[in-house]
C-alpha cells in the first residue's frame, strides 16, 4: 500500500485488500487500537469488468425527495387561497 498526498490509499500490487486492527503502545505509554490496511498479493491477475454505459438517460429536474416538500408547500398555498 502507498499513501498519496491527498490521503488516498493505492495498492502497489494486484490482490485482496485486508483491514486489521492491532493494540500498540502510543508515545504516552497507553495501549491504543490502530487500524491497518494491507494487500495480500494474488497469483492470478485481477480482471476488472467494464461498466455499462447508459445512453439517452432522462433525468428529472427535481430530486425525488424534493417533490414531496414542493407538493406540501403548494397544497398549503392553495388552502390559504380557498379560505
Amino acid at each position: 500500500m502507498k499513501r498519496c498526498n491527498d490521503d488516498t490509499l493505492m495498492a502497489l500490487v494486484d490482490g485482496t485488500v485486508v483491514f486489521s486492527s492491532k493494540k500498540v503502545r502510543s508515545f504516552t505509554g497507553q495501549l491504543v487500537t490502530r487500524k491497518y490496511v494491507s494487500v495480500v498479493k494474488s497469483d492470478t491477475p485481477v480482471v476488472l469488468k467494464p461498466k455499462k454505459v447508459v445512453l439517452n438517460r432522462v433525468t428529472s429536474a427535481r430530486k425525488p425527495n424534493m417533490r414531496k416538500t414542493v407538493r406540501k408547500h403548494l397544497v398549503a398555498r392553495e388552502a390559504k387561497k380557498n379560505k
